[in-house]
Formats: structure tokens, sequence, C-alpha cells
């Protein structure tokens, strides 16, 4: 911490960090502390400290931390979208994927995922909701997946949808990212 140069301020708890390392690992982060006069605690907002300092445990030592709920893994996942760490975002989208994915939050999971981008689960919840489609529909995350009528488009199209071409060849743009 002597050599830090710039200090976040989360949850009233202060966190040191260097640029040259935010630069390499966490953009947005760093784009947070550009102009760091290195004298007041950049605040940061929306997130816990705990999930806050999980990233830079994360950004300095490349340790994926433990994830012991849904929750927590969510959280960090929305976090690490939010500063484009995005091995990191990675990570916890496949622990979510992996140990917390169940027919009964696969609707909630899909919204999340389709709002952060996160390829592998929307996958996984996609599937999900073709080998368990009743228990995903009787869900309380159904509701959201109701409302947005591209996300039924693509569960109509995942259900429908023919992956070989007229030649018989399989369609790139089908191919399963897992």
């Amino acid at each position: 911490s002597e050599s830090a140069d710039v200090v976040f301020s989360v949850e009233g708890k202060t966190y040191s960090a260097h640029k040259t390392l935010l630069f390499i690992k966490c953009k947005k982060l760093f784009e947070f502390a550009k102009g760091y006069d290195g004298k007041t605690p950049i605040p940061i907002d929306s997130v816990k400290a705990d999930t806050f300092k999980a990233i830079l445990d994360y950004i300095y030592t490349v340790n994926s931390p433990m994830l012991n709920t849904k929750d927590e893994a969510i959280e960090l996942l929305v976090a690490a979208d939010r500063f484009e760490c995005i091995s990191l975002k990675l990570y916890a989208e496949s622990v979510i994927v992996q140990k917390f994915l169940v027919p009964e939050n696969a609707a909630e999971l899909m919204v999340l995922a389709d709002s952060h981008s996160c390829a592998l689960l929307k996958e996984a919840t996609i599937h999900m909701f073709i080998t368990n489609t009743s228990t995903v529909k009787q869900s309380d995350g159904w509701s959201q997946v109701r409302e947005s009528s591209r996300l039924l488009e693509e569960l109509l199209n995942s259900i429908t949808q023919d992956q070989d071409d007229s030649s018989g060849n399989v369609e790139i743009d089908n191919m399963d990212a897992v």
C-alpha cells in the first residue's frame, strides 16, 4: 500500500491500488482512477465492500474467490461487468452455471444473462428451459421473461431451430457456446 497511487472508498472502507494493474486487468476502475489527485479517495457506489475487495484481490492475485451462494456469485458477476473485469466476470458466470443454476431460478438467471451479455449462462438457462419447461415457467422469474418478446423469440427459436442447413452442414450461428 505504500506504493499505491490510488485509493477507493466503498461503504466507508478504503482500498489502495495501483493504476498500472487496474489498466491491465480492470479498465473501468482504471478510468475512474485516471484523473485521481492522490488525496481524496474515489467513492464507489452500488457495490458491497466485500465484493469490491474480492475484485481487487483477484486483480492482484488472480486467485478466484470462493462463491458460496448464488447471490454472492450474481453480485460479483454484476460488479465485474460494471468494472469491465472480464476474466472475473467469466469466472462468476461459470460458477453460476455449475453450482447454482436450477430449473426454479433459470428464468431469473436468463434475464440476468441477457442484461449482462453472459453467453454461457444464457445458453445454459435456455437448455434448462428446454429440458424443464413447466418448472421454469412456474418460477417467480418467468414473468420477467414473458415481458421480453426478444427472449421469448429466442426460446421459441431454440426449441424449433433446425441446426442443419440444406447441405447437411451444421450452421456456425447455431452452435453452442459450451
